[in-house]
């Protein structure tokens, strides 16, 4: 019965250390894509495809870095500086993905400089170019975050609700929205968009002018119309 004790400690020293972490993403531009590893699946989401998903395997060992390979994609992360050449932020890794004949790169892990989130989403109409990938061509579809509160429309109902930005997660409050039913695609869209606020939301810039929100469920395209 005496090396119970030492055992049963040993167990929940293994359990401590097996705390799910934050989930690793990374983003590229030219062409706009974002990648999130949480250590179930890795999933590859970009404006104009279909979000693509795949079991994350164990990392392998790579020079100076890690790689991730599976069938249908294969990621690359390697330690050194990175830009994504479109903004002030840097870095800590850049990230190579490979999808069939495809190869994408860009940059990954938390961002060494960031411009503060706030003060870019803040006072502005943005509009919805795109959900879960697939764009939005209906019109009236936007988001406007001032002083604290989100509102806009996914192209159907008019939704409204407090918000917080925490770094760059942005998590939304209790939804209001109006309740009369529209034809698809549109009703689809708005569906997927409530949903998305329902969960804590990263948020990603792709330039100055281009946003993606990151849910765990998809993505949700913003672009800052010029004026």
């Amino acid at each position: 019965m005496k090396l119970a004790v030492p055992a049963l400690l040993m167990l929940s020293a293994a359990a401590s250390a097996q705390t799910p972490r934050e989930p690793y993403r990374a983003i590229g531009t030219e062409p706009f894509w974002a990648l999130t590893i949480d250590g179930r699946t890795m999933r590859l989401d970009e404006p104009d495809q279909p979000p693509l998903t795949v079991t994350a395997p164990p990392p392998r060992p790579s020079f100076n870095g890690r790689r991730y390979v599976t069938p249908r994609m294969m990621v690359d992360i390697t330690r050194a500086p990175c830009s994504d050449g479109m903004s002030d932020r840097r870095y800590p890794e850049r990230v190579t993905v490979m999808v069939g004949r495809r190869t994408l790169r860009g940059c990954g892990g938390a961002p060494v400089e960031a411009p503060a989130v706030r003060d870019g989403l803040e006072g502005r109409a943005w509009a919805i170019t795109a959900v879960h990938g697939r764009p939005i061509s209906h019109d009236g579809a936007e988001m406007r975050f001032e002083n604290g509160r989100l509102t806009g429309s996914a192209g159907c109902n008019r939704f409204s609700a407090d918000y917080t930005l925490a770094r760059d997660t942005l998590r939304v409050g209790f939804v209001r929205a109006t309740r009369m039913a529209c034809p698809d695609p549109a009703m689809t869209a708005e569906n997927r968009v409530l949903a998305a606020f329902a969960q804590p939301i990263r948020v990603r810039w792709i330039g100055r002018r281009t946003v993606m929100l990151v849910a765990h469920e998809g993505t949700i395209t913003l672009r800052r119309p010029e004026r």
